[in-house]
């Protein structure tokens, strides 16, 4: 899925649309959130557009698709493609069963194995990831970097492409009229564990 802005904007194939659309209202709001990258933002706005952001106190215009959440999408896609398949296809044909846990020495669960995590075995270096998926992550982050680097160059053309589609599948929607934004739910200290992590956004 890494090549999904590798097209020609003036002569886009019907496969590579249907990724282009998929990519961009399903997955990118799964991989950078909601609060970014929401219904409003997909019809009206470019990914690298910056914009402020609901319930974000530092009023600063934050980059609504980061290149490290596009980068940390198309990495959790790539570790957890084969797995997903194989639970679908067991799922699809073992109504009743539980998709099966991979263990080391049966290799008929292999397959519903991540290909770079695993959240089995306690601490481990890297949290649990294989140094090969911080390598292919920089890899992404490089490979974003240049792809928007051109479109910054050429006006955005692909990027462009990939707004006009969002604004025909939602025509209809947009007819009706936009949701407007609304700032994230705030918690309860009491709804937190006092375990929780705190992430903070990097923005580029």
């Amino acid at each position: 899925m890494e090549n999904v802005w590798l097209f020609d904007p003036n002569n886009i194939a019907a496969p590579q649309k249907t990724l282009l659309l998929w990519y961009l209202n399903t997955w990118l709001p799964e991989a950078v959130g909601h609060d970014f990258w929401d219904l409003t933002a997909r019809t009206t706005r470019l990914i690298t557009d910056r914009a402020l952001l609901p319930g974000d106190k530092s009023k600063e215009k934050k980059v609504l698709v980061p290149i490290s959440g596009e980068a940390f999408g198309l990495l959790m896609f790539k570790n957890c493609r084969e797995r997903w398949i194989a639970s679908f296809e067991y799922q699809a044909e073992n109504h009743t069963k539980k998709v099966p846990v991979y263990k080391k020495d049966e290799p008929d669960t292999h397959p519903f194995q991540n290909l770079w995590s695993s959240s089995r075995g306690g601490r481990k270096c890297g949290g649990g990831w294989d140094v090969q998926a911080f390598k292919y992550y920089n890899d992404m982050i490089r490979h974003l970097k240049k792809i928007r680097q051109e479109e910054a160059a050429n006006n955005n053309p692909r990027f462009q492409k990939g707004l006009e589609l969002m604004r025909i599948k939602h025509k209809k929607r947009m007819e009706k009229g936009l949701p407007k934004r609304r700032a994230a739910k705030k918690h309860k200290p009491d709804e937190r564990s006092s375990k929780a992590v705190v992430i903070e956004i990097v923005d580029e």
